[in-house]
């Protein structure tokens, strides 16, 4: 869904199953693209409010998301945080494989603090 029109990943002709949980769940329909590439900084401010200054795609050992996120909440509140990924090759994977891009899992650069908690 990355790169993608609003109206593609929504419509209910070519996505049915995208458009039945926007129906029913919503959809965040303030976010902004601003433009801001690689991809790892874009799911750092989708989930924790910002890049935190981040403008590569590196993994996580090197960017661990140690600032409030969505993920911490989550288990602040003695919640489980789940993020399901395609193709991701075993649970809490922190590295890509031909088919799984962790850059694309923000909840990965989240697993130290998950630890502390």
């Amino acid at each position: 869904m990355e790169n993608k029109d609003l109206g593609e990943v929504f419509d209910a002709a070519t996505t049915p199953f995208m458009h039945s949980l926007a129906a029913s769940c919503g959809t965040a329909s303030n976010y902004v693209d601003h433009g801001i590439r690689p991809s790892l900084p874009n799911y750092f401010a989708a989930t924790s409010g910002g890049t935190q200054s981040i403008d590569d795609d590196q993994f996580p050992d090197r960017h661990p998301l140690n600032v409030d996120n969505i993920f911490r909440q989550v288990r602040a509140v003695g919640k489980v945080s789940t993020s399901y990924q395609e193709a991701m090759p075993a649970n809490c994977a922190l590295t890509s494989t031909a088919h799984y891009a962790v850059k694309h899992n923000p909840a990965a650069y989240s697993m130290r603090d998950a630890l502390a908690l």
